[in-house]
């Protein structure tokens, strides 16, 4: 990084960047997690109409966050990486969706800090890693 970034402050808008961004996605995909816990697709079903559409524009609101972020991660990893956005699938309840999209948010963090930190005990090679946030990346929606 420091070859293509050789301005200090430039690494360091790169670095706070993309930490900004994976920890904003890891955010909302947490709090999607936790809307599904508390309302598995039995209680959104029994809720009134009025609690129903309050709960699907908090869950579009995670949802379109997760997006809009990720959309900002695409153009910053470019150098490095050439990342593409999941497709959404449709016919999958949310609730259900909120769990692989939370592993992967957690494994878009880790090498994330992962490769910014320029190592690790995990014995990932930054060409492993760089692979692995292409693969959680796409798998994030």
């Amino acid at each position: 990084m420091s070859k293509d970034l050789p301005d200090a402050e430039a690494r360091r808008a790169f670095v706070s960047q993309a930490l900004h961004l994976s920890h904003d996605i890891l955010q909302h995909s947490w709090a999607l997690r936790r809307l599904a816990e508390r309302y598995p697709s039995s209680v959104a079903n029994a809720l009134s109409t009025e609690a129903r559409a309050s709960l699907d524009r908090l869950v579009a609101a995670h949802q379109e966050a997760i997006a809009a972020a990720s959309r900002e991660v695409i153009p910053l990893w470019k150098p490095y990486v050439q990342l593409d956005a999941g497709a959404v699938n449709s016919r999958m309840p949310w609730q259900t969706a909120s769990l692989t999209a939370l592993q992967n948010a957690q494994g878009l963090d880790h090498l994330t800090v992962r490769l910014l930190a320029a190592g690790g005990s995990d014995r990932l090679t930054v060409s492993d890693a760089l692979r692995q946030l292409q693969v959680n990346f796409g798998r994030l929606q």
